[in-house]
């Protein structure tokens, strides 16, 4: 009988270096152009990280957790020398999924900045639908005990990262014209069922739809609204 290992935990804020770890505070100032400034740095310590220029931030802890994990049998043995930038982008995607339901400063506007970047392959690592499983996986759930400000906070968070989605799907990012129609679909049912919970939400909902009709183009959007008949319901409804 084959045996089973428990997963290898996730990389925390000590697998990575503490200048990238000031990113994300910047990418939370008040100020645009910090944000900007942290977004960029970001990305690019990451690519540095996937070309192989560096460790991925993690440094020796990050090594030592990794060579750890091997000793106790929790690694897959994918060893393709890249384990820094896998802590590093596991950590930034976690962080900054987690993030969007921050009222702090610019949190929502800088980490959803990034986000996009990160889901448009900026670092040749993240997918749009990777993006998306994140937001699921991260962002907070709603529960009987969650308070009114948390769960517009968590709301937002939602609108965010499907916005941040819906841009990073620009330019043929996200695949194939399928894959980006899937994705598409899938960010246009976030936008709709934010705006079903809160109508005082219907209207950055809809421009959350617009920003992915513009990622999207008139045809490709099109063939989703098709597939979608609660979206063109929605839409119409809005007219």
């Amino acid at each position: 009988e084959m045996a089973t290992h428990a997963p290898a935990p996730a990389p925390t804020a000590r697998h990575v270096r503490a200048d990238v770890l000031k990113r994300f505070w910047d990418l939370a100032s008040e100020r645009e152009e910090a944000r900007i400034d942290a977004c960029e740095g970001l990305v690019r310590d990451l690519s540095r990280a996937s070309d192989g220029d560096g460790d991925g931030g993690g440094g020796a802890d990050a090594k030592d957790a990794r060579d750890s994990a091997r000793a106790s049998g929790r690694d897959d043995g994918n060893d393709d020398g890249n384990d820094g930038c896998d802590d590093a982008v596991t950590y930034a995607l976690r962080r900054l999924t987690r993030g969007l339901s921050s009222g702090r400063g610019g949190a929502r506007q800088g980490f959803a900045l990034a986000l996009s970047e990160l889901a448009r392959g900026a670092t040749a690592k993240l997918t749009p639908g990777q993006a998306l499983e994140a937001l699921d996986a991260n962002v907070a759930p709603i529960t009987k005990s969650t308070k009114g400000s948390e769960i517009r906070d968590i709301f937002l968070g939602r609108l965010f990262g499907a916005g941040a989605v819906a841009r990073a799907l620009q330019g043929g990012g996200g695949g194939s014209d399928e894959e980006r129609a899937r994705c598409g679909g899938d960010v246009a049912r976030r936008a709709r069922a934010v705006a079903m919970e809160k109508m005082h939400l219907a209207e950055p909902a809809a421009a959350c739809v617009i920003e992915l009709k513009s990622s999207l183009g008139v045809e490709l959007f099109g063939t989703v609204v098709e597939r979608e008949p609660s979206i063109r319901e929605w839409l119409n409804a809005n007219r």
